[in-house]
């Protein structure tokens, strides 16, 4: 956080403007035309555009919302890009003026630009992607009673491209080997080649590894139907594929309440009927599920308090398969 006159202010940024506003409501705050997504109209970077060759549309492979210019040699990129070329300024410039036109006070009314690219650039540094490799190896018999505790058997664990590790390295550097104590899985994904390693017996900070994010990398995201009833936004690749064993399709991001793309959720409200949001029966958990609920108007559900129970996959550990069947249909259909 940057700090300024004794207060903490949320910085600018393109994560922060986005938790505020959404891609859509950019491009249609700086496009003069009632459009839909998806239409093809005359360009707003370029006058004379006698035929129109200019658009707004959803990349699924990314999840945002994208324009297209194909009467300037094919140009497009997302909102930010668009900012930029309309205006000609650069990229700080671009948020800045969303920052004062949208009145969201990130950093303050007035941005000072040399500060905040200061901070960015050390926020980058901060997440510089790490290179991971594992040792994939075949799962155990502990592997095994240990995710099957929670439902999940190995066929669902290889859907999940969930591998247990015999050993993994970090920059080049063994960073830890499979043991009876603590077992090593990892969730891989294949588009971007991201790990994710988990170590369920160890101690926060030390349980999770990860060059993972929730741009790309959503977890179960590759593994939902293109159409369905219903998806639940969880807290865990766990939490996934337990639902998935009841008979849900899941996402989960890496973070409890991260924020997700408004144009995401659009998104996942084309392909199912009903979005809700599913997190832990903890008051993080509660507050996260309140405030997803009412930032991206879906329903949120956690199991009931009298259960004691913070997850859909503890609670299958200690009720079995049949209860956690039914508390899934009282709390989706009743609550």
């Amino acid at each position: 956080m940057i700090t300024t006159k004794g207060l903490q202010i949320l910085p600018l940024s393109k994560e922060n403007i986005l938790l505020l506003i959404s891609e859509e409501d950019i491009f249609r705050k700086y496009i003069n035309k009632n459009f839909e997504i998806g239409e093809v109209f005359s360009s707003p970077l370029r006058t004379g555009d006698n035929h129109p060759s200019f658009g707004v549309y959803y990349n699924r492979f990314i999840h945002k919302l994208m324009y297209k210019d194909h009467g300037n040699g094919g140009d497009g990129g997302d909102c930010f890009k668009f900012i930029m070329k309309l205006y000609k300024c650069d990229f700080w410039e671009a948020c800045n003026k969303i920052n004062n036109d949208f009145n969201l006070y990130l950093g303050g009314k007035s941005q000072d630009l040399s500060l905040v690219r200061q901070v960015e650039k050390e926020l980058n540094e901060k997440r510089e992607k790490k290179d991971i490799k594992f040792l994939s190896q075949e799962f155990t018999k502990q592997d095994l009673m240990y995710w099957g505790q929670y439902g999940i058997n190995d066929k669902t664990l290889k859907f999940y491209n969930v591998h247990s590790v015999s050993k993994y390295w970090v920059e080049n550097s063994i960073r830890r080997v499979y043991t009876e104590k603590y077992p090593i899985y990892a969730y891989y994904f294949p588009r971007t080649k991201n790990k994710k390693i988990y170590i369920p017996n160890e101690v926060f900070p030390n349980k999770w590894f990860s060059n993972a994010n929730n741009e790309w990398d959503i977890q179960g995201y590759d593994q939902l139907p293109a159409k369905g009833e219903l998806v639940i936004i969880t807290k865990s690749m766990k939490d996934v594929m337990c639902l998935y064993e009841l008979g849900y399709s899941a996402v989960a991001t890496h973070v409890v309440g991260h924020y997700i793309n408004h144009d995401f959720i659009r998104h996942l409200k084309g392909r199912f009927k009903k979005v809700i949001f599913f997190y832990d029966n903890d008051k993080a958990g509660l507050i996260c599920g309140e405030r997803m609920s009412t930032l991206y108007d879906c329903k949120a559900i956690h199991i009931l308090i009298e259960y004691e129970e913070k997850d859909i996959s503890d609670f299958y550990k200690n009720h079995g398969k049949r209860m956690s069947e039914k508390i899934l249909i009282y709390m989706i259909d009743e609550k």
